[in-house]
């Protein structure tokens, strides 16, 4: 945040507001992806999970989740907030467990499942699918 955006920002035309940036990772990125983006929605509009966590899996802290706590606040910092999985991967029973967690908070989040395990045939899915969803008004 302090040297990505700033970069981008100082080099290229981009729109400067957090509905013209959003962030997606796979994998553990997409754990960072989910820590960041809860940790700081003003800067973010738009987050993407692919083949990952919202909470960490091993030990960790979990703070960045409590915006969880407030549906309301959630739903108006995010307008895409976007998790997949493919249907294969050796982690899915962790996204099940957070699928879970998504309904006890009640707050929306856009799931998706893919044929596949945890590998590149699902994240270029994964991409294809959530791409389009950005930036849209």
């Amino acid at each position: 945040m302090n040297v990505l955006i700033p970069f981008i920002e100082s080099r290229y035309p981009v729109l400067t507001d957090k509905w013209h940036r959003a962030m997606a990772g796979l994998s553990m990125g997409s754990y960072q992806t989910s820590l960041v983006t809860l940790t700081h929605p003003e800067l973010f509009g738009y987050a993407g999970l692919f083949s990952g966590f919202l909470r960490a899996i091993r030990e960790g802290d979990n703070g960045h989740l409590a915006l969880l706590d407030d549906k309301e606040k959630f739903q108006a910092a995010f307008r895409v907030f976007y998790r997949a999985m493919g249907t294969e991967d050796q982690f899915f029973n962790i996204f099940l467990a957070e699928d879970d967690l998504v309904k006890e908070k009640g707050v929306s989040m856009l799931r998706r499942t893919f044929p596949g395990g945890h590998d590149w045939g699902v994240w270029r899915r994964c991409i294809h699918d959530f791409l389009p969803m950005l930036f849209q008004e």
